[in-house]
């Protein structure tokens, strides 16, 4: 196949059906026509790649261009599942086509993958470029066990369970059936008595899945203590940590992150938090008044509909730079967004890599706030990103480094929002900006109160509901900042289950950490000089996963740090500037 040739899905869904105005990524190795959802085809191509000679450094690079040419099919086919599901969550021709996938396609593509990794890694001849992919490949060899591929398709169905169950609550709030974006809208209303209506709603709606997800969460721990333990280690946080390819730190590590959140953040947080309090003339602070305006207006609904919504995020990107417009413009022509709430759709936003075709879908319910402004920008530094490396040939090197690969949409956050001005109204922009920074420093706070609560989890994989209850109320107290929860405590010691992180990305969540310093960083380097940032920031994203870690964030023109000095570098500016917004 040609740039430019039509590509044929043998899967077609609701979404991605255009053919991209694009040039395709290249394939010179899989046929036209090739079907990655039959098993044996992709077991005949396999057997064809594992015939190839490797009796020199050319030979090898053939050998992974073309393995990356049929993973890509693989991924490809199975982000269009993951896409459909996470759009219609109630449709039963896209769940049968997702659990078939799940379960029949995904373990005979691992056992097929690890053949290939094998022969790879037995290859004598040695290849510059391939220096990180040798490492990864080894850490993924390593962790390859046969009998793991029943467990692991056994805990997708039950995190594709968890998305259904997400998709299928709805909130009850003033005699209409609503979802639950267009519920949290209403958080953000000067009225107190609106936004605690809203949010027990919310909290209500949530709760009458709680023994679900509780059910969904304990077959998930057994599931992924045994995957954890065929595959040599003593629990499955040593396992998660070598699947995860940390090799930049460790356990170590992530407690000291939260040990210096807990020295640093948490006493600035807690102070913002009775400012907040004094500003808005209330006794306690309740989980309502988290994301209340301390203007006396309601916050503007930006937008009605996707068309909106993209043309306003546009109109920021273009002010950024051109580049970043015309990337974006990319995924609106090819109709690769899905942005808007409705009923039946899964829970978050993300975005998801179509490797076959070069383009990123972005999946996300907005309801017209500001907050919705924020989700979008982030989700389009990572589509950004996916771009950066769509025509690099070796697949594993178009996926950066999770803690990097955040860093490219929490970035983007930084950049867009120093533009806003004179696109929201002054007040509007006030409160965007004091929510951004403020909703920032509490991330960090969130981000080790759940990553010290998944580590006990798997830690203890033994434990009761109750001693998990237990254990939340521990967490929350080490990382207290303030919000007064009286009266709510059985709401409280199940939050944890709110995120999908533990249910779909488990103990993936202390990269959102390192990957915030690493952005706060970046955002200073803006201030002082855009370009520079701007430059650094496409310069670090065309490496993709190329490169370690480390190396990753000086291309951008930073350091990596986890440690209380970073965030004894970040957080008094942060301070400062919420001050000067609450002043204002």
């Amino acid at each position: 196949m040609q740039p430019g040739d039509s590509l044929q899905v043998p899967y077609h869904t609701a979404v991605i059906t255009r053919t991209p105005d694009i040039p395709l990524p290249r394939f010179d190795f899989v046929p036209a026509g090739f079907d990655p959802a039959d098993k044996q085809a992709l077991s005949a191509i396999i057997d064809l790649l594992l015939a190839l000679p490797l009796d020199s450094a050319d030979d090898l690079r053939f050998f992974v261009h073309s393995w990356s040419e049929v993973g890509a099919r693989v991924a490809g086919e199975w982000a269009r599942r993951r896409i459909a599901i996470s759009c219609d969550t109630g449709d039963e021709d896209i769940r049968e086509a997702d659990r078939f996938f799940q379960s029949e396609i995904a373990p005979h593509w691992e056992a097929l993958d690890q053949r290939l990794r094998e022969q790879f890694l037995a290859c004598p001849h040695e290849v510059e470029e391939f220096s990180v992919l040798v490492r990864n490949e080894r850490g993924a060899a390593a962790l390859y066990r046969e009998e793991n591929t029943k467990l692991k398709a056994e805990e997708a169905e039950k995190k594709s369970a968890y998305t259904r169950r997400c998709g299928s609550i709805m909130v009850e709030l003033d005699g209409e059936t609503i979802t639950r974006a267009q519920a949290a809208v209403r958080f953000q209303d000067p009225d107190r008595s609106v936004r605690e209506t809203a949010w027990r709603a919310y909290a209500a709606a949530m709760n009458s899945a709680a023994d679900d997800f509780d059910d969904i969460f304990d077959a998930l721990l057994g599931l992924r203590h045994k995957i954890a333990r065929n595959a040599g280690h003593d629990d499955f946080v040593s396992y998660r940590f070598a699947e995860l390819k940390r090799f930049d730190y460790g356990p170590a590590e992530c407690e000291g992150f939260h040990a210096a959140v807990e020295r640093v953040v948490v006493p600035v947080v807690r102070e913002l938090n009775e400012r907040r309090r004094e500003r808005l003339g209330v006794e306690t602070l309740r989980p309502w008044d988290a994301q209340a305006p301390l203007s006396d207006h309601a916050p503007a609904r930006l937008f009605t509909n996707q068309d909106e919504y993209v043309a306003l995020v546009q109109r920021v990107l273009e002010r950024i730079d051109p580049s970043f417009q015309a990337d974006f413009d990319i995924l609106v022509r090819n109709g690769t967004l899905d942005l808007m709430t409705r009923p039946d759709k899964g829970p978050g936003g993300f975005n998801c890599a179509v490797e076959d075709i070069g383009i990123p879908f972005i999946f996300f319910s907005a309801a017209g706030t500001c907050a919705d402004l924020r989700v979008l920008f982030h989700e389009a530094g990572h589509a950004f990103h996916s771009l950066a490396v769509r025509d690099r040939p070796v697949l594993a090197y178009r996926h950066a480094p999770i803690e990097f690969a955040e860093i490219a949409s929490m970035a983007m956050e930084e950049f867009s929002f120093e533009n806003l001005e004179g696109v929201l109204e002054p007040e509007e922009l006030r409160e965007a900006l004091l929510q951004q920074d403020s909703s920032t420093l509490s991330m960090f706070t969130t981000i080790a109160r759940g990553d010290a609560l998944q580590t006990w989890f798997y830690k203890n994989p033994g434990h009761t509901r109750e001693d998990r209850a237990a254990k939340k109320r521990e967490v929350d107290e080490r990382f207290n900042t303030g919000v007064d929860w009286s009266g709510l405590e059985d709401i409280a010691v199940r939050g944890w289950q709110w995120p999908p992180h533990p249910f779909v990305h488990p103990l993936y969540f202390i990269e959102y950490g390192i990957a915030r310093l690493g952005a706060l960083k970046l955002g200073r380097l803006y201030n002082d000089d855009p370009a520079a940032a701007i430059a650094g920031y496409r310069r670090a994203l065309a490496l993709g996963g190329s490169k370690s870690l480390p190396e990753l964030f000086t291309a951008a023109g930073i350091d990596f740090a986890m440690d209380e000095a970073a965030f004894k570098t970040v957080v008094p500016p942060l301070r400062e500037r919420i001050n000067a917004l609450m002043e204002g």
